[in-house]
């Protein structure tokens, strides 16, 4: 049986390359439930889904989870 899969509702500071800084509600799909996992593994993906259209992505840091919900169970064991 592998690991149970989150959907999740996160809190983002971003900054971008001309220093404008922000934050953001955003949601996300992951097996990591800790906010140091989420960091290390889900950065790339959300500069990416969320910044899509620009040539350069923000800095990101996921602050905080704010709702956490299983949603299914992951084929492999990792």
């Amino acid at each position: 049986m592998g690991r149970p899969i989150y959907y999740m509702q996160v809190k983002i500071t971003y900054r971008q390359a001309n220093r404008v800084t922000g934050e953001r509600r955003i949601w996300l799909v992951s097996k990591y439930t800790k906010l140091s996992e989420i960091n290390k593994y889900k950065t790339e993906w959300i500069a990416n889904h969320y910044w899509s259209g620009s040539k350069k992505k923000p800095d990101i840091l996921v602050t905080e989870i704010i709702d956490m919900k299983q949603v299914g169970q992951s084929v492999h064991d990792d």
